[in-house]
């Protein structure tokens, strides 16, 4: 599978991408691809090389909002490895956990890391609010939602996962910026950052919006 590297580079914010990550990705879209007709990890309505690449590039965009210093990083519904494993390939100083409560998608995810030799990304298959619920010692940098959740219940959990100063990264439908920035304050979070990503893919009206914990 042949995948758009110029798109690629111009998501993650990058004049190219080196050979590394390249390989990387392509081998990625390919096991994405292959265990695709067999598990239900992306959309089937559209053709799938096209969705493959354009969720590739959608997760690395997160590149450029993440924070320099960040050490780890949590994901939460990383389904079939977005915005996870593209992420985890570029960001090799970073540690990911990807939560994924569907055991086949959370299986999937954790066999691509081991595959592709990423030592960054640890795998949790269980629900977040069992994760939460487990009251875990550690903390985390950047909380990453993409949408398995409204807003509200995307800062309440947030909160309960990020350490003070730490950031939420979650996808949310173009417009309505005023709005979220009063939700943002009243959960405790201040709306710092955001990307549109229909001036990269301009078929998909949605923003990456960031929040940072106060």
């Amino acid at each position: 599978m042949k995948l758009n590297c110029e798109l690629l580079a111009k998501a993650a914010g990058l004049e190219r991408l080196d050979a590394r990550l390249s390989d990387l990705l392509h081998r990625y879209a390919e096991v994405l691809a292959g265990a695709n007709q067999k598990v239900n990890l992306i959309s089937r309505s559209v053709d799938p090389a096209i969705e493959i690449e354009q969720q590739i590039a959608i997760s690395l965009m997160l590149m450029r909002l993440a924070p320099p210093g960040a050490a780890n990083w949590i994901d939460i519904g990383s389904g079939g490895g977005f915005p996870v494993i593209p992420l985890a390939c570029a960001l090799e100083s970073i540690k990911f956990t990807a939560v994924e409560q569907i055991a086949k998608k959370a299986f999937f995810v954790e066999r691509t890391a081991q595959e592709l030799g990423l030592k960054n990304v640890r795998v949790i298959a269980s629900s977040i609010e069992r994760v939460i619920a487990a009251d875990l010692p550690t903390r985390w940098d950047v909380v990453s939602i993409k949408a398995v959740t409204d807003l509200q219940q995307s800062l309440e959990w947030a909160s309960e996962l990020l350490n003070h100063g730490g950031l939420l990264l979650t996808y949310k439908p173009a417009g309505g910026e005023s709005d979220r920035l009063e939700i943002g304050r009243k959960r405790g979070f201040e709306l710092v950052n955001s990307l549109d990503v229909k001036e990269l893919i301009d078929t998909i009206d949605v923003r990456i919006v960031m929040y940072k914990k106060s």
